[in-house]
Formats: C-alpha cells, sequence, structure tokens
C-alpha cells in the first residue's frame, strides 16, 4: 500500500480491501509456486505502509524473516504491531532468499537500474516477485496522483528482466484479467478527468467488496495462463545460479 493512499484508506480498511486482499492471494500462490519455505527472509522493496509483510506475519511468517525497505521513511524502525524491520535503504550486508517488488518499478525514472540492486540483494537461487500495473491505454489521474512514470504490458516487462542477465523469467500474466473490461470502460469514461488529487483506492460497501473478491478468487484458477489482459503485469524470476547461463 503506497505512502500516498493513507489518506483514502487507514491500514486496517486496506487489510479487508478486495484489491489487497486478491494481490495478497496472487503473492501467496507464487510464493508457494518458488517453494519459499517458512523461515525463508523476504524483503519488500517499496513496501510502503507493509501491508503484505503484515498479511504474510498474519498468515504464519515469523516477523525476523521480513524487512520492508522503503526511502518514504527517514529513518529505520521495527513495527509496533507485527514486529517486523522498515529501512529507507537496504541494510548493510543483507541477502534475501525472497524480494518483492509490487508496484514499485512504475515509480522509478530509471526502473533497470532498481532492478539490478534488487538482483545484487538476492540470493542466488532466490525468487524475485514483481507487480506493475499494466496497459499505456489505462493511464489515468490516478496513476498521476500515485506518481507513476510508466504502465507495462507482459512485452515491456519481459525486455525490462531481460536487462538484468542474472535472472530468468519463470511466470509471466495478467492479473484482475475479469475486471478488466469494466475497468477500461471506467477509464474511458473519465478520460478527461485529468484531477490528481486523490487515488482511486476507497472502502467499498462489504457486498460490493465481497463481491470483487470473490470475482477475483475466480481468475486464480487460470490466473498464470492470462497472457491476454488485466489490470496488473506480474513476473516471478529467479536469480540463477553462480556460474549459470
Amino acid at each position: 500500500m503506497d505512502i500516498l493512499e493513507e489518506g483514502n484508506l487507514s491500514t486496517d480498511d486496506a487489510l479487508q480491501h478486495w484489491y489487497y486482499r486478491a494481490k495478497f492471494g496472487l503473492l501467496a500462490w507464487h510464493l508457494g509456486t518458488a517453494k519459499i519455505a517458512p523461515g525463508r527472509t523476504i524483503a519488500d522493496v517499496g513496501c510502503g505502509l507493509g501491508l503484505f509483510l503484515r498479511m504474510l506475519h498474519r498468515a504464519g511468517r515469523p516477523a525476523e524473516a521480513l524487512t520492508g525497505v522503503d526511502i518514504g521513511f527517514p529513518a529505520a524502525f521495527t513495527d509496533p504491531v507485527d514486529g517486523f524491520r522498515v529501512y529507507p535503504q537496504w541494510p548493510q550486508g543483507a541477502e534475501y532468499d525472497a524480494i518483492l517488488m509490487m508496484d514499485v518499478l512504475e515509480h522509478c525514472p530509471d526502473d533497470l537500474q532498481v532492478l539490478r540492486e534488487a538482483t545484487d540483494r538476492l540470493k542466488p537461487g532466490g525468487t524475485l516477485f514483481i507487480t506493475v500495473p499494466a496497459f499505456r491505454s489505462l493511464w489515468s489521474a490516478h496513476d498521476v496522483f500515485l506518481k507513476h512514470y510508466r504502465r507495462y504490458n507482459r512485452r515491456e516487462l519481459a525486455a525490462l528482466v531481460a536487462g538484468e542477465p542474472r535472472l530468468q523469467v519463470e511466470s509471466l500474466h495478467y492479473f484482475y484479467g475479469l475486471l478488466f473490461p469494466a475497468a477500461a470502460l471506467q477509464r474511458w469514461l473519465h478520460r478527461k478527468n485529468k484531477d490528481p488529487k486523490s487515488s482511486e483506492m476507497k472502502k467499498l460497501p462489504v457486498l460490493l467488496n465481497a463481491l470483487l473478491l470473490t470475482i477475483c478468487r475466480m481468475e486464480a484458477f487460470f490466473m498464470s495462463f492470462n497472457h491476454v489482459a488485466g489490470l496488473t503485469t506480474v513476473a516471478r524470476c529467479r536469480r540463477r545460479e553462480a556460474g549459470a547461463v
């Protein structure tokens, strides 16, 4: 959850929000597929308010194995509720079994450099999990508010990862595909709205929130095969072992 969205959703509200719960389900599926054992270390780069670290901890991951990194904070601190550590920059000498870059690269003027820095911190054989907003045609005032530089389709994200030869793509697909038609229509209808005063993330009525989450959970059965359309582009990568080509 981006720090800029704090005024729209409280952390407690975000923990129940369909969008973040569905994205955590996506993350959990990929971590399980990558066989990241519960005691393995995980760093969330651009962790914002630490929403996914909080979800990981409450799902059973030990706090001492979880680290947040976000330049939006002036100093390192320990989360008072869930106990994980958050740093304004990479802790010196630290390496991780898995690194999360969830909705981070679109914020970076030099996305390849940020990707390389993360790979430096990833253990050989470790997993790098990336999500980015999909399709330039979906650009809206929401992107402007969150200070995005770009959105990515599968080809563009694959080309970015190819710029870091230590990484091998294991899975590359779209997510929130079932919601794509409605979202694309909504963005088209509001295409003239250039006002970037707030995020699109809002607390929703309980039934609508439950409906949207159910739709996303239905997508879980085929999401890894979705190479057509979605609101988010997803890549799971593995750092090659030393000496591997």
